[in-house]
């Protein structure tokens, strides 16, 4: 369709250069291939008959526009052994991988498997057990530091940004820009022993787009889920997604943001937050924290985000949606259970009834609905949108409307 077409990366051009063993160097190895591969070329990896390339350092793509095609995240693995960053990429260049396994990625510094100054598109391929470690300075993106990162069909899962003494950004991954399309960040990490970890899933600089993604079972000191710190004039937009399961050490267990935007057709639920007052007279919600920015909030579930178990019985309210500064939220159709801001006067303030987070099918999980739900029916379908963040299996409207 012209809408899927619209998410793929530019075609690679039809000079190939083969990759033909599993070296780490050497002729016929992918570090060869890359080196010797001009700009908009692409490099082949198809054909492989072993399953692993294990790098001694980096890979650095001095081409300005490279293609890395893979067999499959399930038949080739590029592994880092916990030793080394897998690929490094200049300003202005831009990196696309496809049907790859990224794994077990170290950098002390940036990017535990990826670090780019310029652009980075993976699609269908998974990066995992990827690690970003500093002492004195900050870290950014446990599995990819770029300056924009498009991520398509692909799974970030458990990997790790870590700073001893300062800022940890983006467990999942940093960038300044990114736009991530029916993906799934998953148990990744951002951890800092002076309470600086910031963004479990993903850190965004300036402006994100989330279209159809799982930020599930992260966890950070603030901001389990996302973090969007652009402020003014830069955005942030969530749809078809699913924030669900994320973990704070101190405040905000689904999204924080400082950039205005749109949040619809999505389920920020069952986050959790061991603390919540920031200071005297300022209480951070748990679910989405709005700071200094406008959220409009359309056919969503904001519900059941709370205090972590251990922290219930110490600390205070909890709310699922909270604005600080000059901010606030519009919207219509939507579902919030608590609230320090003033929501829309249609938003639904009862318990959504929501099953806990399973696979109901299509490219993430999801949160259904038990029979009876205030939600049912009760949501918005924009035409422009014509399936749920299970895509295109999954038509948005089934009934008399569309559920929230």
């Amino acid at each position: 369709s012209a809408l899927e077409a619209s998410f793929a990366p530019d075609s690679p051009s039809d000079f190939a250069t083969v990759v033909a063993n599993c070296d780490d160097s050497g002729p016929g190895s992918l570090r060869d291939a890359i080196a010797n591969t001009d700009d908009g070329g692409h490099v082949d990896l198809r054909a492989l008959a072993c399953s692993t390339i294990t790098l001694d350092t980096a890979i650095a793509v001095d081409a300005i526009d490279v293609y890395l095609d893979g067999p499959g995240r399930d038949r080739l693995t590029i592994d880092g052994a916990g030793y080394t960053r897998l690929f490094e990429g200049g300003t202005g260049h831009r990196l696309t991988l496809t049907g790859l396994r990224l794994a077990n990625g170290y950098a002390a510094g940036d990017g535990g498997c990826i670090l780019s100054d310029g652009e980075v598109s993976v699609v269908d391929s998974l990066i995992t057990g990827c690690h970003a470690h500093t002492g004195p300075f900050q870290a950014r993106g446990g599995a990819i530091s770029a300056a924009y990162l498009r991520l398509q069909e692909s799974t970030l899962r458990a990997n790790v940004v870590e700073s001893d003494s300062s800022y940890a950004k983006g467990g999942g991954f940093y960038a300044l820009d990114t736009n991530t399309f029916y993906s799934t960040l998953d148990s990744n990490d951002a951890r800092s022993t002076y309470s600086r970890g910031f963004g479990g899933g993903a850190f965004v600089r300036r402006s994100g787009a989330f279209i159809g993604v799982a930020v599930t079972r992260n966890h950070a000191t603030n901001a389990a889920g996302l973090s969007f710190v652009g402020g003014d004039p830069y955005s942030s937009f969530v749809t078809e997604s699913t924030i669900s399961g994320n973990v704070a050490d101190a405040f905000i267990g689904g999204i924080y943001t400082h950039a205005s935007g749109a949040i619809s057709n999505s389920t920020i639920a069952f986050n959790c937050a061991n603390q919540t007052e920031v200071q005297p007279g300022y209480i951070a919600a748990v679910g989405l924290e709005l700071f200094q920015s406008y959220a409009s909030l359309t056919s969503t579930i904001v519900s059941n985000n709370d205090l972590c178990a251990a922290s219930r019985a110490v600390q205070g309210s909890a709310y699922d949606v909270a604005a600080r500064g000059t901010a606030g939220v519009t919207g219509d159709h939507s579902l919030v259970v608590t609230s320090t801001t003033p929501l829309p006067p249609d938003t639904i303030r009862s318990d959504p009834m929501l099953v806990p987070l399973a696979d109901n099918g299509g490219l993430m999980q999801t949160h259904a609905l038990l029979a009876g739900s205030p939600a049912i029916d009760a949501g918005y379908a924009s035409l422009a949108v014509p399936w749920d963040g299970r895509w295109h299996w999954y038509p948005r409207t089934s009934g008399i409307a569309a559920d929230i």
